[in-house]
């Protein structure tokens, strides 16, 4: 017995002289660590910074200088003096991106707030755009790390959050995207202290949604995608699957709304929803005060279709925690009434509105396949009991731009079109293993492939001349 405790003493000795030099070399490794970042600081940062701040971010971000147990608090006051610089906010801002990415837990809980606010004031001075664009990423880095964290995500939530989304909303900040992007990584990560904000934030969004900014555009869908997920108190299922069910409607009216006055008298009667259905659904503004000179009315109609059918494929790809009734017959009725009209039902017409209209169809019914492939893909085998309907709208948008005598040398036309159907055809079989054959279906889309694999190619003649004659 006596040799036994011997040896467990001897053994924990052995192991408190290990971790002892191993503190002891963790120390050393550190303050070597440290060293090393001050060279790097004063040999990169302090002569010309704007040249050398990528490589140094590169350097720091490939040996990890940051992730050791505790950050110097000497970075910390750098990064922060940095960051209230009225000239070099910009590399404070950097310094910030990669301190977040390796700062330890208690550094981030501590700096957090101070950080949001700092960001905030940066935003709102007029400065590049790049750098704005800069924050708003970051932003989204911080609010989604404190997310998961309870004590600090209430703490933002309670003064932080709705101060962010109050300042934002007042329209200080001069550059739009960032703005969008802001609000939607509020929206994101902090749905419950958003939501007494929700109707206001729906409001501001509704300008941007007529942006001919391409990138704002998006950005404003994106974010409109994500109201559904604010909630005044909790999250409750029921009001959340509401929430989202009520938005996709009145997006799918507000489209109807339009395609009656687009699509006018050229459409099939059958395809038209009833006037009850539509007159008592909400809709949104964009409905409304349509231009009445051509082409501003045809391209705000055009365009705020293709702007909400993107916001519906926004809705339909965004996650949600909760699960969400889609409407797939009130989805399936706007898209055949979308594809019910086509180059050939304008082909005689030569009024100014139809040759638009007709110029314009392969916009609206681009996104409107683009539509059919996220149903598909989110909904999945739900889809099924419209498989028929599904595969002769696909082989109808084949039929009408298939190019009979296609020009050598040149791209086919309605590319684009013929690429999204293409697209949603594979979708199909990958989710639901099937194609149905009514109606010769597969042997309509194998000619139509068939056609459009088979390589262009010209018709060259060679005469052969008798030099002697």
């Amino acid at each position: 017995m006596l040799a036994l405790w011997t040896e467990v003493h001897c053994c924990l000795d052995n192991w408190t002289a290990f971790f002892q030099g191993k503190r002891f070399l963790n120390k050393n490794k550190m303050a070597a660590m440290a060293a090393e970042l001050s060279t790097l600081v004063s040999s990169f940062l302090e002569s010309k910074p704007e040249t050398y701040a990528p490589f140094f971010l590169e350097c720091v971000d490939s040996k990890q200088h940051l992730g050791e147990e505790k950050i110097p608090d000497g970075w910390i006051g750098k990064v922060n003096f940095l960051l209230n610089s009225k000239t070099d906010s910009w590399l404070g801002i950097c310094l910030l991106g990669i301190t977040v990415e390796q700062c330890d837990t208690e550094t981030f809980r501590t700096n957090c707030s101070s950080w949001l606010r700092t960001i905030l004031n940066i935003i709102q001075v007029p400065g590049k755009s790049s750098v704005i664009q800069y924050c708003s990423k970051l932003l989204d880095d911080i609010l989604r790390y404190a997310s998961e964290f309870s004590e600090l995500s209430r703490e933002l939530s309670s003064s932080v959050i709705p101060s962010i989304v109050s300042t934002l909303l007042s329209n200080k900040c001069s550059d739009d995207p960032a703005v969008l992007s802001i609000l939607s990584s509020c929206i994101q990560h902090f749905p419950g202290p958003v939501g007494s904000s929700r109707n206001q934030i729906e409001k501001f969004l509704l300008p941007f949604l007529s942006s001919a900014c391409d990138e704002t555009l998006k950005a404003a869908c994106q974010c409109y995608a994500l109201l559904p997920k604010c909630s005044r108190s909790g999250s409750s299922e029921k009001k959340q699957v509401c929430a989202w069910e009520v938005q996709w409607k009145k997006v799918i009216c507000t489209i109807h709304k339009l395609l009656d006055a687009a699509y006018g008298s050229v459409e099939p009667v059958v395809s038209r929803p009833t006037q009850q259905s539509t007159s008592e659904s909400e809709t949104l503004p964009l409905a409304d005060e349509l231009p009445l000179v051509e082409p501003d009315r045809t391209h705000s109609l055009v365009t705020r279709c293709n702007t909400l059918l993107y916001c519906l494929s926004s809705m339909i790809r965004e996650e949600y925690v909760k699960v969400v009734a889609v409407p797939v017959d009130a989805s399936m009725n706007l898209l055949i009434r979308i594809t019910s009209v086509t180059s050939n039902s304008l082909r005689n017409a030569v009024v100014v509105e139809s040759v638009l209209l007709r110029a314009s169809l392969p916009l609206i019914h681009t996104n409107a396949i683009d539509l059919l492939t996220n149903l598909i893909s989110r909904c999945g085998s739900f889809m099924l009991p419209f498989s028929d309907v599904v595969m002769k709208l696909l082989v109808q948008e084949l039929t009408w731009t298939k190019s009979q005598n296609p020009t050598f040398g040149q791209c086919r036309p309605y590319r684009k079109l013929r690429c999204s159907v293409y697209s949603c055809v594979e979708h199909w079989i990958q989710v639901t293993n099937s194609l149905p054959d009514e109606g010769g279906v597969v042997a309509k889309l194998v000619q139509h492939i068939l056609d459009d694999i088979k390589p262009l190619a010209s018709q060259t003649k060679v005469i052969l001349c008798n030099p002697l004659n």
